[in-house]
């Protein structure tokens, strides 16, 4: 069932009231792994496993868990913060953060082929740019990446995808808003509220939340419903498959 925010009971019928404006929307910030494109299968992740082993290497023992809590920052961050978490004793040194990230970004590099559209991914790209949205894709893995994966599903070829950015390029990571206000400024877009934010972690909505925009938690991440529903999103979705749902068909769309 798609549900507002923390109302379980809510019938989707009602999702599309007053107090969501569809008609003003001009932006959706989609997040990329766990959001737009799957990282793994059977409630496995490749980021996960690749922030484990490389804990593991280290000596250092990491539950999944303690990697979920971190998904959708900065991976320079989340790397920081479970360093923090798993030798709370020992200071955490930027040479320390350097080492970790370097050998986990070589373990994600090496599996950037397994990630897969989620089901639906394109088809909703698709509808939103019939009806004239532009679309944004903002993540916390690296530029090269992003551009990456997206390619090799062939969203920027297709042009599907209207901007890609990463919290490498724009300086910060969730939950600062600065890659929403980076493609605002893209788009020439003043009004956050003309802008939905779609992700899977409570940093996607933390993110939004914090650049006033709308937003939209989906499901199909690491991280659970309840959590998810803990940090108060406007809306709460099965999968990104479901985001047509909140806009009604206009004349502008053909299908």
């Amino acid at each position: 069932m798609i549900q507002r925010g923390q109302d379980s009971n809510v019938n989707p019928g009602m999702i599309l009231g007053d107090r969501f404006a569809w008609q003003s929307i001009r932006l959706v910030m989609f997040d990329l792994a766990g959001t737009t494109v799957s990282d793994g299968s059977l409630g496995g992740s490749i980021v996960t496993e690749a922030f484990v082993s490389t804990f593991r290497e280290a000596g250092l023992a990491l539950d999944d868990d303690a990697v979920s809590a971190q998904r959708g920052k900065d991976k320079r961050d989340a790397i920081r913060q479970l360093l923090l978490e798993v030798r709370p004793t020992f200071p955490v040194s930027e040479e320390d953060v350097d080492s970790c990230l370097s050998r986990f970004l070589s373990r994600l590099k090496d599996r950037l082929t397994e990630f897969e559209e989620i089901p639906g991914a394109s088809e909703v790209l698709r509808f939103l740019q019939r009806i004239g949205i532009r679309i944004g894709i903002g993540s916390g893995l690296p530029q090269e990446f992003v551009e990456t994966i997206l390619l090799r599903l062939g969203w920027m070829k297709e042009g599907l995808v209207d901007l890609a950015v990463s919290t490498e390029r724009v300086g910060a990571g969730r939950p600062d808003p600065r890659m929403i206000h980076h493609a605002m400024e893209h788009f020439g877009i003043d009004d956050p509220r003309r802008v939905l934010k779609v992700g899977d972690t409570v940093s996607d909505i933390e993110e939004g939340r914090n650049a006033g925009t709308w937003t939209a938690a989906v499901v199909t991440g690491t991280q659970s419903e309840e959590r998810l529903r803990a940090a108060s999103p406007d809306f709460i979705l099965p999968s990104v498959a479901d985001i047509p749902i909140l806009f009604p068909k206009t004349e502008k769309d053909t299908s």
